[in-house]
């Protein structure tokens, strides 16, 4: 929703808005997150893609310290992740993604292009699909590769789709986006070589 500042919707904040705040924030972040790989791992992938430094990571490895923390977290959506940009709480992965982006002032990473941007956001949503249907299962498990390869036989038509977008194209645009970040990781996870 933070696509165009050309588009003024009362329900959203502008991107000339969210900017303005960003802009007054400190560079100095706290991003806080469960001290496992989940959605949240394509945020680091971001914060290195954007070179963002200043960022203090914080895990939370103990529900009781992270009990501890929420009920200082300033926010009405006290969660994790969390980034703390400064003062200004965002929490919920793809949020604190399109903070990142708006932040760096990188709206391309959702699409040059209105069909582009319709296209990213399609790509997300199925990213996400995908993602969710993939097993709670731990790395540490020594079955991990066979439950994920089933878990991604099982969801060949969602593959057999990105696999369609591409077209021999290195970007599912062809240039980088969000999108492309996001998939890198879910294969990397499943460690599937393509």
């Amino acid at each position: 929703f933070f696509f165009s500042s050309r588009r003024r919707h009362t329900r959203f904040l502008p991107v000339s808005w969210a900017r303005r705040c960003v802009q007054e924030t400190a560079t100095q972040s706290t991003w806080g997150y469960w001290g496992i790989k989940g959605r949240a791992e394509v945020i680091r992938l971001l914060i290195k893609f954007l070179g963002i430094s200043g960022v203090n990571f914080q895990t939370y490895d103990k529900p009781e310290k992270w009990a501890e923390r929420k009920k200082n977290q300033m926010t009405c959506f006290p969660n994790l992740p969390y980034l703390d940009d400064g003062g200004s709480i965002v929490t919920e992965t793809s949020a604190i993604i399109d903070h990142l982006i708006i932040r760096s002032e990188r709206e391309d990473l959702f699409g040059k292009t209105l069909m582009d941007k319709v296209t990213v956001t399609q790509m997300r949503s199925l990213i996400k699909d995908l993602f969710s249907q993939l097993p709670l299962a731990s790395m540490q498990d020594p079955n991990f590769k066979k439950i994920i390869a089933k878990s991604f036989d099982s969801k060949s038509s969602i593959l057999s789709a990105f696999d369609k977008q591409y077209q021999f194209k290195e970007w599912l645009v062809g240039y980088i986006t969000i999108a492309d970040i996001e998939l890198y990781y879910i294969l990397d996870l499943s460690l599937i070589h393509i």
